[in-house]
């Protein structure tokens, strides 16, 4: 019972971190309608770069924003480790698979699994810095 209640529980999080990232990229896009210039009465006073222009967004949006998109990442990074974890300590194949145990890939499948990586941290990496700027 143990088992099937921290798999549930993680894969979870795991759905609540993607959650997160789609509500996120949600709120991104709508960004684009908003304002491009300083607007008190509204109070969207907020620089936030949009793609390639300049739109000024709320305090309380900006902190919506920062909040989902950074706390998506911190929910998935509890995901990996939790269920990684849970591999270990319960060892049940069917509720935490583990693929080391699978068949070794080619080489192909390797070199294509770092270069995978490596975009996906370049992204966040250029994402977070962007964030960072202003």
């Amino acid at each position: 019972m143990k088992k099937k209640v921290a798999a549930l529980s993680i894969k979870t999080l795991g759905f609540i971190a993607l959650a997160m990232w789609f509500y996120a990229g949600y709120l991104y896009s709508v960004f684009r309608t908003y304002p491009t210039a300083p607007s008190l009465d509204t109070g969207k006073v907020i620089p936030f770069l949009w793609k390639t222009q300049s739109v000024y967004i709320s305090e309380a949006e900006n902190l919506e924003y920062k909040t989902l998109f950074y706390g998506s990442w911190i929910v998935f990074l509890v995901f990996v480790i939790a269920y990684k974890f849970a591999q270990k300590k319960f060892q049940d194949p069917k509720l935490f698979p583990d693929p080391e145990l699978r068949e070794s890939p080619g080489r192909g499948q390797k070199i294509a699994m770092i270069v995978i990586g490596a975009i996906i941290l370049i992204l966040a990496l250029s994402s977070f810095l962007k964030l960072r700027v202003r």
